[in-house]
């Protein structure tokens, strides 16, 4: 029995940014998949099912990519703020790997920790993986009826109550910190409800056609690797926190502004920008000698399909 075309997107969205985040970047191994299944399909329903509904938001608001941008993240905050928690604990396990404990620290907020994996989310988890999707299944189209769409929606938000609760620990957020999240979340929301697209921004038009892949992908890599090794850099010769924070915003702004300008481009182009993004993540996995090299043959495989099957005329989402 062949399952529908709208099922078979609304499938590869949901199960496409924990393949490209998480087993790619190793955080999550592979084994966990048949060691502890029940747990990888919460972490779809984490990652891919807010991935897929808020494509499935955007597409009911008759909205665009830049609705996506805004959406994911807000996604950030919900996923490491209210979720993990990451955003207020001065010993998040992810912070004290980074070397980030106690470092930078702001009405109880860990600003440097916050403001890079918001913009991680942003890209990795939501935008990247509704790009990709979009262009294998490109019909501007709802996947999901109602009924589906709510009651994703419903078991969405079990999922994330249940998450958040696995991540609680001794460490209390301090309340103001927390209705601040909270409010940045709502407004970030209402912006993607009622933001035109593309505002006050004219479309960039290429004739030549290496310019229109070659441009997007450079740009993409170029930002990716900043992102990745700048503040890092920083940190480890000036360990003063307002210059990695200002350092880190600095990166984290190119990274939103290189989004912002080329998914103006085509269909095709914002996959070369997919592709440039995802190119440090891809090699770190070729090269690492484990299991997740089969993790970037699949990722680049798709990356091709993607392409070849990409429009190059402009498209709203």
């Amino acid at each position: 029995m062949r399952l529908p075309r709208n099922i078979k997107a609304a499938l590869l969205l949901f199960f496409f940014p924990c393949f490209s985040v998480e087993l790619l970047s190793g955080n999550t191994p592979l084994l966990v998949i048949l060691i502890n299944p029940i747990g990888y399909m919460l972490m779809n329903l984490m990652y891919g099912g807010a991935a897929l509904l808020i494509r499935e938001t955007v597409i009911r608001w008759n909205k665009g990519l830049v609705s996506v941008l805004l959406f994911g993240l807000a996604y950030g905050m919900v996923n490491e703020g209210i979720g993990s928690k990451g955003f207020f604990d001065p010993n998040f396990y992810a912070l004290v790997g980074w070397g980030l404990e106690n470092f930078g620290r702001v009405f109880g907020i860990n600003v440097p920790w916050a403001l890079g994996i918001s913009v991680f989310h942003m890209v990795f988890s939501i935008t990247v993986p509704i790009m990709i999707v979009n262009a294998l299944f490109p019909e501007r189209e709802r996947w999901l009826n109602d009924k589906a769409f709510f009651t994703l929606l419903a078991v969405f938000l079990v999922g994330a109550v249940f998450f958040s609760q696995l991540f609680n620990g001794p460490y209390i957020p301090d309340t103001r910190a927390y209705v601040l999240v909270i409010t940045l979340i709502l407004l970030l929301v209402m912006a993607a409800r009622f933001c035109p697209e593309f505002p006050d921004l004219k479309r960039i038009n290429f004739t030549n056609t290496a310019l229109l892949n070659g441009l997007p992908f450079l740009c993409g890599l170029v930002a990716a690797l900043a992102s990745f090794t700048i503040p890092a850099a920083v940190r480890h010769l000036v360990p003063f926190p307002v210059f990695y924070i200002i350092s880190l915003a600095g990166v984290e702004f190119l990274f939103v502004l290189v989004f912002w300008r080329f998914l103006q481009m085509p269909p095709r182009s914002r996959i070369a920008l997919a592709a440039g993004v995802l190119t440090p993540m891809i090699m770190m996995a070729l090269t690492s000698g484990k299991p997740i090299v089969f993790v970037a043959l699949v990722l680049i495989v798709f990356l091709i399909m993607a392409w070849r099957k990409s429009s190059t005329e402009f498209a709203k989402i």
